[in-house]
């Protein structure tokens, strides 16, 4: 019998073991010959394969000989793609984005074999030359866009419907797919279509696409660079690739749905909560709606900021925003429920429409959550109506200010919460209640208002004679106040309330002011740089260039499992031309980085070599670090962030700050090492943060 097996081809194919939750391997022998085969004197080492019975072929890595055919073929569409004469846009960035991909992926030793994909590439570049967008054929997309974050090329994928037509009067509907983190786009589409997590290795979405069942509706699966939680650069992403399908396909805007799962699945909630106007329906699964609820903050000290950013970063706190919005949840039993359970009584005790589904299963209810597709005839129920003649509308970022037909336009405190309640009663009165807001904008529609009419606000009574257009009678308020200063509010709420006591109309949208006032896009706190463009500039002198560029680099790269890359360069080559439209990192002191020598003396927070200047005060402390977000002196509709320490500790010390945090921190060894990466937790200290008042100042001294 030993004899016998010399020489056998031996296949290794594993299954998965649904019992076990292992995968069970099957071996499979071949004779090679005649079974009375002569011993050899030196047998052949025995040929073992993992490869897929039902993949085999994509599985099986290239031969050199095809990896060198195929990147010859790769060189000959990019040649290809340069001479199209007139090709649309997303055709050029999404045919680049692949050609780009496939040569990465073969660049290396490929582990699987991406004939396919590089057949479709080929194809595609037909139809373009031919003059016919490839993206409007039926199937699975490959997209790509330029961000104007950081001008790179970024991915997401799109479902076509076979039926798809850009003749006739036809709309389709557009459900948005979230992916979970550690997870991709193409990962996503498979699993919103019902594809097994089994069926879906990474051959399967790198190598090919997904076999999925037919649906009559657009569906896209954005990449929101990686796990950024659909958070600023990541929300940005998602809300600029759902224009774009709007504008590349004929789009029923009245249906666009948004689901996703785990981290997705809280940002399907939370992007709808924050963009009512736009999305008709959620269904979120196993997400974390209200951040309260996590084990790792109980019995820890939470500061002023840390307990508002909460409210911020939990959905729950959104869901007065969702009155237009019907909410589906799924989760698991194992997977504390309570969190699902938190917003279906928030939603149930607003009177909007919730509904919880719950498996006997822990975190992973993907898979009989969207089993068979099930997903979208729930989808396809969910439409939006005619605007609503109530708006609710809360928001505790200044990013965040658009309900259907209310604006804000500015707060009175940016470190609180504003809230609008504006009803049109009739088409000659419409009443409005505010708190926290200071300017304020009603695009009402023009078929529910008939000027004159009566406006109240507040309990000040104003009224609208102004013209109209065909769509929107629109109205802008400010509060009548005594002087021009912006309040400076701090904790004192009673201030803020009083700061204007009574509003009025506006005849044209509100003049940037003169001088430095926390305004929507410009009001803070840290995290918002990352919003917008930025270019990171880190200091090269004192002898600590490779320490800041190391740093640099990490702030570059957004955090640590995104894909996003904004440009850095050493402080030598700055020019104040590099951020006239772009925000700015300065990492270093005033000693290393000499762009932030030349505007320090302009900044309320100076780091020099060996001390912190907060105001008008000197901290001089063992390793005394500062980072805060301020507007640039050198570009004042654009922001600077400093990260500044005074040793190479203060840097490591940096490191340490938790993620919540306000627009200023001044930090010491009381900045130890803690597994609270969140929160600064108990035992942990700053030696100073806060919010800098609506002028920009620092709070007076304490």
């Amino acid at each position: 019998m030993g004899r016998a097996l010399d020489g056998f081809l031996i296949d290794v194919h594993r299954r998965p073991n649904h019992l076990r939750g292992i995968a069970a391997t099957l071996l499979v022998l071949t004779l090679p010959g005649s079974a009375e085969a002569q011993p050899a004197p030196d047998p052949p080492p025995l040929k073992i394969t993992t490869v897929d019975p039902a993949t085999q072929r994509l599985e099986t890595p290239p031969t050199e000989e095809q990896r060198k055919g195929q990147l010859q073929r790769l060189s000959n569409a990019q040649k290809a793609l340069a001479t199209l004469p007139s090709a649309a846009p997303i055709t050029r960035t999404s045919l680049t984005a692949e050609v780009q991909r496939l040569q990465q992926l073969l660049a290396h030793a490929p582990r699987c074999n991406p004939a396919a994909e590089v057949r479709r590439l080929e194809r595609d570049l037909a139809l373009a030359a031919a003059g016919q967008p490839p993206h409007a054929t039926g199937g699975v997309h490959r997209l790509a866009y330029r961000s104007p974050l950081d001008r790179n090329l970024h991915p997401f994928v799109a479902y076509v419907p076979q039926s798809y037509t850009t003749s006739g009067d036809r709309r389709y509907p557009l459900v948005v797919m979230l992916h979970g983190m550690r997870s991709t786009a193409m990962r996503a589409m498979g699993r919103v279509f019902g594809v097994a997590d089994g069926a879906m290795k990474d051959a399967a979405v790198t190598c090919d696409r997904p076999r999925l069942p037919q649906q009559q509706t657009l569906v896209v699966a954005p990449e929101a660079f990686g796990d950024t939680f659909y958070r600023l650069a990541g929300e940005r992403d998602v809300t600029a690739v759902v224009r774009m399908m709007i504008r590349l396909y004929r789009v029923d805007r009245r249906r666009i749905t948004i689901t996703g799962l785990s981290m997705g699945g809280t940002g399907a909630v939370e992007l709808a909560l924050q963009q009512p106007h736009l999305y008709a329906g959620v269904v979120a699964l196993c997400g974390y709606y209200d951040r309260r609820l996590d084990s790792r903050f109980r019995g820890q000290t939470l500061q002023p900021w840390e307990r508002f950013m909460m409210t911020v970063y939990s959905p729950v706190d959104w869901a007065e925003n969702g009155r237009g919005i019907p909410l589906r949840l799924i989760h698991g039993k194992w997977d504390g429920p309570q969190r699902a359970e938190a917003l279906q009584r928030r939603y149930q005790h607003l009177g909007y429409a919730v509904k919880l589904e719950t498996y006997d299963k822990g975190h992973e209810v993907w898979e009989p959550g969207y089993a068979g597709g099930r997903i979208f005839p729930v989808l396809a129920q969910m439409r939006q109506g005619a605007p609503p003649k109530r708006v609710t509308f809360v928001s505790g970022r200044s990013r965040v200010r658009k309900s259907y037909w209310v604006v804000i336009e500015g707060w009175t405190d940016y470190s609180r919460w504003a809230r609008v309640d504006a009803q049109i009663k009739s088409s000659t009165e419409v009443q409005v209640s505010t708190q926290n807001v200071v300017s304020l904008r009603l695009d009402l529609p023009a078929s529910y208002v008939k000027p004159p009419a009566r406006l109240v606000v507040d309990g000040t009574a104003l009224e609208i004679a102004g013209k109209r257009n065909r769509w929107v009678q629109r109205v802008r308020l400010t509060r009548a106040r005594s002087g021009e200063a912006s309040p400076e509010c701090g904790a004192e709420r009673a201030k803020c309330d009083r700061a204007g006591k009574s509003w009025q109309l506006a005849d044209a949208p509100a003049s940037r002011p003169s001088g430095l006032v926390k305004r929507p896009g410009l009001a803070g706190p840290l995290e918002d740089i990352y919003f917008d463009p930025i270019l990171v500039v880190y200091g090269t002198g004192g002898g600590e260039e490779q320490r800041l560029h190391k740093l640099a680099k990490t702030l570059a790269g957004y955090s640590r499992h995104a894909r996003l890359s904004y440009p850095m360069i050493p402080d030598w080559r700055f020019s104040p031309a590099l951020v006239r439209h772009r925000s700015v990192i300065l990492v270093g002191n005033e000693q290393t980085n000499s762009v932030l020598a030349r505007i320090g003396p302009r900044l309320p927070i100076r780091v020099l070599a060996q001390e912190v200047r907060f105001g008008g005060r000197t901290i001089q402390r063992p390793n005394i670090g500062a980072t805060f977000v301020y507007p640039n002196p050198d570009s004042p509709n654009w922001y600077v962030v400093v990260v500044g320490g005074t040793s190479e500790e203060s840097y490591k010390l940096w490191r340490q700050l938790p993620e919540l945090l306000p627009d200023y921190v001044v930090f010491d060894n009381q900045m130890a090492a803690s597994r609270w990466r969140m929160v600064l937790g108990s035992g942990r200290s700053a030696v100073e943060a806060g919010y800098f008042d609506g002028a920009w100042g620092l709070p007076a001294a304490r």
